[in-house]
C-alpha cells in the first residue's frame, strides 16, 4: 500500500472511521506482533501487549498530528506496552531470571532457533534490545530509532553494529556447542 493511501487511512481513522483504523491494524499487525514477541519472548504476552497498544492507539488516534508518522507512533505505544508487560513479568517473578519464562516460539522460528534467539536477546541490555528489534523487526532507520529512544542516530548505528556483533557471536557459540554435543552423542 502506498504512503499516500496509508495517510488517507490515518486521516479517516482520526476522523472516527473504525474501519480505516482496522485496515491500518491489518497493515502493521504482523510487524507489531513480531516486535512484541521478540521483545517479550512469549507469544501470549506479546498478544496482550499488542492488544493493549492497539486499544490505546485507537482511543487516541485523533491526537496524532502527522498522518505520515502513524507507524512510528503506534510502535512507540507498543514499546510502552511491552515495557509494562516486562515490568509485570519481573514483579511476578522477582526471584527468577527472565530466561526462565519457559518455552517460546518467536516470529516463526523453529523452537531451537527461537530459544537461542531469546537467550541471545536476553544477554544484551534493554536499550540494545530495543535498537536491534526496532531495526530488524520494525525496519526503522537509525534516525527514526534515535528519535524514538531519544538518542543520537550515530549512537544508534554504533549500538546496532556492536549489538549485532554480540548477537552473532552468541548465536555462533550456541551452534558450535550444539554441534559438539550432537557429535558426541
Amino acid at each position: 500500500m502506498s504512503s499516500k493511501e496509508i495517510r488517507n487511512l490515518v486521516k479517516a481513522a482520526k476522523g472516527g472511521n473504525a474501519e480505516a483504523f482496522g485496515e491500518l491494524y491489518e497493515i502493521y499487525s504482523g510487524e507489531l506482533f513480531s516486535y512484541a514477541c521478540y521483545y517479550l519472548g512469549d507469544r501470549y504476552r506479546a498478544e496482550d501487549a499488542v492488544s493493549d497498544a492497539v486499544c490505546s492507539a485507537f482511543s487516541s488516534v485523533q491526537t496524532l498530528r502527522d498522518p505520515g508518522a502513524f507507524k512510528t507512533w503506534i510502535f512507540k505505544i507498543l514499546m510502552r506496552s511491552c515495557q509494562k508487560q516486562l515490568k509485570y513479568i519481573i514483579e511476578q517473578r522477582s526471584q527468577q531470571d527472565i530466561d526462565a519464562l519457559g518455552d517460546r516460539e518467536a516470529g516463526g522460528c523453529d523452537a531451537d532457533e527461537a530459544e537461542a534467539l531469546k537467550q541471545a536477546l536476553s544477554s544484551i541490555g534493554e536499550e540494545e534490545r530495543q535498537v536491534v528489534l526496532l531495526s530488524a523487526v520494525g525496519q526503522y532507520n537509525s534516525r527514526e530509532i534515535g528519535r524514538m529512544l531519544g538518542i543520537p542516530a550515530s549512537t544508534v548505528r554504533s549500538k546496532l553494529m556492536r549489538t549485532t556483533d554480540k548477537l552473532y557471536s552468541f548465536l555462533n557459540e550456541e551452534r558450535s556447542e550444539k554441534d559438539e554435543s550432537g557429535r558426541k552423542a
